[in-house]
């Protein structure tokens, strides 16, 4: 029983510690000390904002890949800092109309955004 409790206690542990890890921002990878990742939130509210979101952080030259999660609404970016930055990136999603945890879009960019992409919007 007390090697079960040393298991689970010591689980518990690693996983917090990752979860405290993955908030970190930005984080570079070990094989390439130029590749970045980050995580940042953006409102939303579907698969079509997803879409949106993603293809314009990827539309971005050094993305290296985007995945938006509609449920936590938690953008995920893998990026090379050498071409690119977290700023630029954050931008690009605004400009697409949607408000980032960094940068709040114009209201023009985001009245453009379908009826049913246009979130609630919070003021910064």
């Amino acid at each position: 029983m007390k090697k079960v409790k040393q298991i689970v206690f010591g689980s518990l542990f690693m996983l917090s510690g990752m979860i405290a890890f993955s908030q970190a921002n930005p984080v570079s990878t070990v094989s390439d000390p130029s590749l970045i990742t980050s995580t940042f939130t953006v409102s939303g509210n579907c698969s079509a904002c997803q879409g949106r979101i993603e293809g314009a952080a990827n539309g971005i030259e050094g993305v290296k890949e985007a995945h938006w999660n509609v449920d936590s609404k938690v953008m995920q970016v893998s990026y090379y800092e050498s071409k690119t930055s977290l700023d630029l990136i954050n931008l690009a999603i605004a400009k697409a109309g949607y408000d980032t945890q960094y940068y709040k879009s114009d209201d023009k960019d985001y009245k453009k955004l379908p009826g049913c992409c246009q979130y609630e919007r919070k003021d910064k």
